[in-house]
C-alpha cells in the first residue's frame, strides 16, 4: 500500500538525518533496518523486478537475504537506544549473542544460496529464525514493562506490534501457509505500528 511505503521512506530519511545532525549511531541503525524491511517488502510484491531489476530480473532472488541483515540492524538498535547494558545487563548478553547468531545464519544463507541455489532448507530456517526473534521481543518486552525505564516502557508499545506480527506470521509459516499473502501482511502490519510508536 503506497502511504505505508511512504511512511516508511520518510522514516527512513528522518532517522538518517538525525543520526547525522545528533551524532548518534542509534538513529542509523534504525534507519538501515527500515531500509532492508522496505526493500524486503519492494522485492516481495514485484517493485523492484518492475522498476530496478527490469533487465535484471534475477538479482530480485538476492533481495530476499537482506531480511535476516534486518533483525542484525534492529538488535544492535534495540540495544544502543535502551542502552541495555545498564538497564538490563542479561538482556544486553542475551541480544548479544542473538546478534552473534544472526550474522552467522545470514552468512550461512548467503554461502548456501550462492552454493547450491536452493531456497527449500534455507525457508525452513528462516522461519525459525523469525519465530526466534518473535520470541525474542517478547521476552524483551516482558522484561523491560518490570524495569523503571520510561524509554523502556515506551519502547515496548512498539515492538509488542513487531512481535504480535512476527509471531502471527510464523505461526503461519508453520501451518503451512509460509509465503502466503496473509504471512507477509502480518509481517508489515507489525512493522508499520512499530513504526507509528
Amino acid at each position: 500500500c503506497r502511504p505505508l511505503r511512504a511512511w516508511r521512506l520518510a522514516r527512513i530519511i528522518y532517522n538518517i538525518f538525525f543520526s547525522f545532525i545528533g551524532r548518534d549511531k542509534t538513529y542509523f541503525y534504525y534507519a538501515l533496518y527500515m531500509f532492508a524491511i522496505s526493500l524486503y517488502f519492494l522485492n516481495i510484491f514485484g517493485f523492484l523486478n518492475k522498476y530496478v531489476f527490469y533487465n535484471h530480473p534475477e538479482y530480485g532472488t538476492y533481495v530476499w537475504l537482506i531480511m535476516q541483515s534486518a533483525a542484525i540492524f534492529y538488535i544492535i538498535f534495540v540495544r544502543k537506544f535502551l542502552n541495555l547494558k545498564l538497564v538490563h545487563p542479561l538482556w544486553d548478553r542475551i541480544s548479544k549473542y542473538l546478534l552473534y547468531a544472526v550474522i552467522g545464519f545470514v552468512v550461512f544463507k548467503a554461502g548456501y544460496f550462492l552454493i547450491y541455489k536452493e531456497y527449500g532448507i534455507l525457508s525452513y530456517l528462516s522461519q525459525i529464525v523469525l519465530f526466534l526473534g518473535a520470541l525474542f521481543t517478547v521476552g524483551l518486552i516482558v522484561s523491560l514493562i518490570q524495569t523503571k525505564s520510561q524509554l523502556a516502557r515506551y519502547f515496548t508499545i512498539g515492538s509488542l506490534s513487531l512481535g504480535i506480527g512476527l509471531l502471527f506470521s510464523s505461526i503461519l509459516a508453520f501451518s503451512g501457509e509460509a509465503y502466503s499473502k496473509d504471512f507477509f501482511y502480518s509481517i508489515q502490519i507489525g512493522i508499520v505500528f512499530e513504526i507509528f510508536f
